[in-house]
Formats: structure tokens, C-alpha cells, sequence
């Protein structure tokens, strides 16, 4: 099954687990580079925000999907901020930089999108089982 996501400038992309894709750049120049970032979130950093944090998955069985794209809301943009704004005080990164990946990752598992994020982490349910089939066949 062949699918396309689009996303720009003011979106996010979210998979749950490791996924053969292709990424094309389609609009990027000198004057408006093409700019990208990617975080892994280990299962184990899920659990630790999900189980210190008030936040609810209501269901093991409620995401339906790997892959999403969504709006980046204006609370996980200022919280991907602080993370990026690191590289102008190197010396800070090794203290400052977990703290805003933990910090961003609670912002991204409160959004639209959290459960889909929870479900890397949360035993039993089917993207847990299948993501842990995957790693064990690559």
C-alpha cells in the first residue's frame, strides 16, 4: 500500500516505530532551506514521563496508526525551541538537554497525537507487539 504524507513548515511527523519510508524535499532553496530535526524517544523515556506526569491513555488498543502528521501546537513549538537554542551554549547541552527533550516529550504525549506516542511504550498493547516484532526482525 503505497500512502503520502505532506507536511511544512508548521507541521510534525510522528512514528511509532521503525518504518521503511522515502522522503522527498519539494520546496527548499538557499534563501528558504529545508530544515529538519529527529528525536527517538526510547520506550523507557515514555514510561518515565507517562508514569510521572498526570497524563491518561485511556486505551492499550485505541491507535490505529504508525505514522501521523500533525499542526505543531504552540506549547511543544516553544518547548523544541528552548532544545535547539541549546546549540548557541554548548557548555549547557549535557545538563539543560534532558530536561527539554522530557519536557517536550510531555508536550508531544499531551497533543492530538499522545496516544499514538504512548502506544511505543505501553506493554501489551498491538503497536508495542508489533514494533516489538519489527526490532527483533531487523
Amino acid at each position: 500500500m503505497e500512502e503520502q504524507f505532506k507536511y511544512g513548515p508548521s507541521d510534525y511527523l510522528i512514528t511509532s516505530m521503525n518504518l521503511p519510508v522515502i522522503g522527498q524535499v519539494t520546496k527548499a532553496s538557499a534563501d528558504v532551506p529545508y530544515l529538519s530535526l529527529r528525536l527517538d524517544f526510547s520506550h523507557m523515556e515514555i514510561l518515565e514521563v507517562l508514569n510521572n506526569s498526570k497524563i491518561q491513555i485511556a486505551s492499550k488498543d485505541s491507535a490505529q496508526r504508525a505514522l501521523f502528521v500533525g499542526k505543531i501546537e504552540l506549547n511543544v513549538l516553544d518547548s523544541l525551541l528552548r532544545l535547539v537554542r541549546l546549540l548557541y551554549s554548548p557548555d549547557d547541552i549535557p545538563y539543560l538537554a534532558p530536561i527539554y527533550k522530557r519536557e517536550l516529550l510531555y508536550r508531544l504525549l499531551q497533543g492530538q497525537y499522545g496516544i499514538a506516542l504512548a502506544q511505543i511504550a505501553l506493554e501489551g498493547s498491538s503497536t508495542y507487539r508489533i514494533r516489538d516484532v519489527i526490532e527483533h526482525i531487523n
